[in-house]
């Protein structure tokens, strides 16, 4: 049983980083799009 719960809490923790991942690639490319002036 504790195995089990040991992969649950691996499983979350990738998760959480995905999740932060995705939230910086998305602030650089909205910082990107700041650079750059919109036509």
């Amino acid at each position: 049983e504790e195995e089990e719960e040991e992969e649950e809490e691996e499983e979350e923790e990738e998760e959480e980083e995905e999740e932060a991942a995705a939230m910086h690639a998305r602030r650089y490319e909205s910082e990107e799009e700041e650079l750059q002036p919109a036509e």
